[in-house]
């Protein structure tokens, strides 16, 4: 599975660095949701990215939450 936010901001062909500043969220913030250093969505940045994004804020939150699931069930590469 992809990277929800990568995914959803890439639909919309923003930078990481666009999207930050139009969301007023912080560009370390999403880098590391990017990059999957943090495998959740605080309700706060997912408010801030769901205007921009144009997807609902639950959405976003619930995109998250499959995405930590699929990684926790997909096995290891050998």
């Amino acid at each position: 599975m992809t990277n929800p936010l990568k995914q959803y901001r890439e639909q919309i062909g923003l930078s990481r660095a666009e999207l930050a500043r139009r969301s007023r969220a912080a560009y370390m913030t999403l880098t590391t949701l990017e990059n999957g250093f943090q495998l959740g969505i605080s309700g706060k940045t997912a408010q801030r990215l769901s205007p921009v994004l144009g997807v609902p804020a639950e959405q976003i939150i619930q995109s998250y939450a499959d995405y930590r699931e699929s990684l926790a069930v997909e096995p290891e590469a050998a």
